[in-house]
């Protein structure tokens, strides 16, 4: 008989270490939550060099910070040294452009301003970092053409990270500037993973009492 009790100690041992590692995972996998957020301030996305008739380019957050941007352009884009302003080149319509950061665990937010060819209606989509294959998405009302919007962004509220993030506009932009991101802030465990947490302490101080008197 005492074989089998040993044994079943050592399987109870095992039960707050299984409770501990899906703890672990669902920490790191909690379910993405982006909300608008006209202004989540942020630093601004910042040009080495000057850009002129390209379709792609990379950029940093922050002047000589190491946290680099991909961008991607439908059509053909110029944009200048310094902090970065994207407009179409030449007569192309600009009418998608998408920010990819290099390092996918680096930001939680983004905002950016600019102009439109037209009154319109700018649809944002953001993919997190979980790797949610349909991305959030997310609309702007703009008034006025040839005129600076006001500040257009999204934040993350459980530290999930921004993937990609893409904004278009049927009628075109004229210009694309101020974009900002910020530094992601680390994750807030959700209420079922506090809960697991104690069940798996529990369960390895009822071990450590039975290993104990043995």
């Amino acid at each position: 008989m005492r074989p089998d009790k040993y044994l079943t100690i050592r399987w109870i041992g095992w039960v707050p270490m299984l409770a501990l590692l899906i703890l672990g995972f669902h920490a790191q996998r909690a379910s993405a939550t982006f909300i608008v957020d006209i202004d989540p301030g942020g630093t601004q996305f910042f040009n080495s060099s000057a850009y002129t008739n390209v379709s792609s380019f990379t950029g940093e957050v922050g002047q000589n910070s190491g946290l680099y941007v991909d961008v991607g352009a439908v059509s053909n884009v110029d944009s200048g040294a310094g902090f970065a302003i994207i407009s179409p080149a030449g007569t192309a319509l600009l009418t998608r452009v998408t920010f990819t950061p290099q390092d996918p665990n680096a930001f939680g937010d983004f905002s950016f301003r600019g102009q439109l060819l037209e009154a319109g209606t700018i649809h944002l989509k953001v993919w997190d970092n979980q790797g949610t294959l349909t991305p959030f998405e997310f609309d702007f009302a703009v008034a006025h053409a040839n005129q600076d919007f006001q500040p257009f962004g999204i934040i993350s509220l459980d530290g999930e990270t921004i993937k990609e993030v893409e904004i278009s506009d049927a009628s075109g932009f004229k210009s694309v500037k101020q974009v900002n991101f910020s530094n992601a802030t680390a994750p807030v465990p959700e209420p079922g993973t506090m809960v697991l947490l104690g069940s798996g302490l529990v369960g390895l101080a009822g071990w450590g009492r039975k290993k104990f008197r043995k």
